[in-house]
């Protein structure tokens, strides 16, 4: 399974000096820079480059420190502010002075930190399916479980040696993906989410989870009542990693932001029904840009 439009990759250095391998899609004259989420490879966003590459210029890039960014060895350039500094480093590349920004999951947080920064330089916000802070407080039940989840994660960080192989294996042989069927843990377009969980077998575990780690200290909630920008908030009926509940409550504390749920999608929900939530989009967008969309 390919990206079926075309796609140009180059580097850029950020502020840290850290090498970002990024990726630009389409020509059009509107501008998204689609920050990624947490471990997100390319493909994933095979769906709204295929819908949107005509009337956009999308840019994203891999997160650092994984896929084709380049490898860290010290922990301390993964914290959040770093990730935002990346955006940044991107938006100065390209010269833009004005763009949508946001995406899935953790590029929730990022977009949100990116318009913090520099306000005047958003024109909309795309925020789908992620938390707005403490991410590991609100995913998977009551927060009693949150201490238990940080523990894992730090175990496996330090395990990341002998989780790699295992997790790898498992991920390029496409039973992840298999068993996120079976198990309801995703819940439509099999095919493509194998393909996706497949592309994280060149993750390095023990990265991903000090990312995710590192996120679960952040929160957005101090410049959610500032934003002034349209804003598209999504969420999936059973997502249980981003609930809906907790999209309910971003989209109550940013001023006139735009709510859509759809039905039996969850954290996957871009995966599982592109159509959907590509319609919300091009809805959304249409608002935002008027007779120029």
């Amino acid at each position: 399974m390919r990206i079926e439009v075309p796609v140009e990759s180059f580097s850029v250095r950020s502020r840290d000096g850290a090498l970002l391998r990024v990726h630009r899609a389409g020509r059009g004259p509107h501008r998204w820079l689609l920050t990624p989420g947490l471990g997100t490879p390319l493909l994933c966003w095979k769906n709204i480059f295929e819908a949107f590459h005509e009337r956009m210029t999308i840019v994203t890039w891999d997160q650092r420190g994984l896929f084709d960014s380049e490898a860290l060895r010290d922990r301390r350039q993964l914290t959040f502010d770093r990730h935002v500094d990346d955006a940044e480093a991107v938006a100065e590349h390209l010269g833009w002075d004005r763009f949508v920004t946001g995406s899935w999951s953790m590029g929730v947080q990022t977009g949100l930190g990116l318009y913090e920064r520099v306000p005047e330089r958003v024109q909309a916000l795309a925020l789908i399916n992620g938390a707005f802070e403490h991410v590991l407080s609100t995913a998977y039940g009551p927060a009693l479980t949150t201490p238990l989840l940080r523990a894992t994660l730090a175990g496996m960080i330090r395990g990341a040696r002998v989780v790699n192989p295992a997790a790898r294996r498992l991920l390029a042989s496409g039973a992840a993906g298999f068993l996120m069927d079976k198990l309801a843990v995703s819940t439509s377009n099999a095919a493509f989410v194998t393909a996706v969980t497949r592309e994280l077998a060149r993750v390095d575990f023990g990265t991903y989870f000090a990312i995710l780690l590192e996120l679960d200290r952040h929160s957005a909630r101090p410049v959610l009542d500032k934003v002034s920008v349209p804003t598209l908030i999504t969420a999936g009926e059973k997502d249980v990693a981003t609930p809906p509940r907790v999209m309910r409550e971003l989209s109550r504390r940013i001023p006139h932001a735009e709510y859509v749920e759809i039905g039996d999608g969850t954290h996957y929900t871009p995966l599982e029904y592109p159509a959907e939530l590509n319609r919300a989009l091009d809805g959304f967008f249409a608002r935002v840009f008027g007779d120029a969309w």
